[in-house]
């Protein structure tokens, strides 16, 4: 190889690198405009640079979407990725053996699996980690361990963990003091940016013992609308329960 040409080479390994990377992004968006086959072509080429492209046609081969389901297939994607380094295959990985598909299901393996990602401070997997360590799913229940992942979790911008968090406060759990102004002010953070769970909660307080019509009712009534639309069935339910003279079919 000549001289020019090794100059060249580190221009040429960036260029491949941003086009390797605009075409991730672009099948990324292809997902979400419901065009899953397009989106794999896409994904297949950028392997060699984003080793993730191999979580996401997992996924695909895991929901069926532009190729035919297969949980077998989706698994050995992710093993795939997680032996080409990608830092999402252990949140992947963690999922297969949590509700076992494409292997069989084991909650301690799942749990390990979420470890070694939160190590890498995977938001995924910290949240999952957490919920694990919540719950006692393939380990000890640890409230305390489990408010430290939901927090470092939310600090990379998980908003499911910025709800955690907020109940955490509301019921004195993981060592906490109950707090009720700080749960409050996590639920309003969480519902701004459309977390669901979070607007119905936020919406339950405001219309605890409030009078019709008052300021905190209306606000109830946008943020039950909201979670509705997103198919979340228990704010379908509250709305429907106290305001029932809106549906979903009139908000349309």
């Amino acid at each position: 190889m000549s001289l020019t040409a090794l100059a060249d080479r580190p221009t040429y390994i960036h260029d491949m690198y941003i086009e390797e990377r605009a075409r991730f992004n672009t099948a990324q968006s292809l997902l979400k405009s419901n065009d899953p086959g397009l989106a794999i072509s896409n994904l297949e080429k950028c392997i060699p640079s984003f080793a993730d492209a191999l979580v996401l046609i997992g996924e695909c081969h895991e929901l069926g979407l532009g190729v035919p389901k297969s949980a077998e297939k989706a698994y050995q994607c992710y093993v795939q990725a997680f032996l080409k380094g990608a830092p999402g295959a252990y949140y992947a990985l963690g999922s297969c053996y949590l509700k076992g598909i494409g292997v069989e299901q084991n909650a301690e393996r799942g749990f390990y699996w979420f470890k070694k990602g939160a190590s890498l401070w995977c938001m995924k997997s910290l949240y999952q980690l957490g919920q694990c360590l919540e719950e006692g799913i393939g380990t000890e229940s640890d409230p305390k361990r489990a408010l430290s992942c939901y927090r470092r979790a939310a600090r990379k911008g998980c908003v499911p963990a910025v709800h955690r968090i907020a109940l955490f406060y509301l019921m004195g759990d993981g060592g906490l003091q109950p707090d009720a102004q700080i749960a409050l002010r996590l639920l309003k953070l969480a519902a701004h940016r459309g977390h669901a769970p979070s607007m119905t909660l936020l919406a339950k307080t405001y219309l605890a013992n409030k009078e019709a019509g008052s300021l905190e009712e209306k606000e109830a009534l946008v943020l039950l609308v909201g979670a509705a639309k997103q198919g979340y069935q228990a704010a379908i339910l509250h709305l429907n329960n106290r305001f029932p003279q809106f549906s979903l079919e009139r908000m349309a």
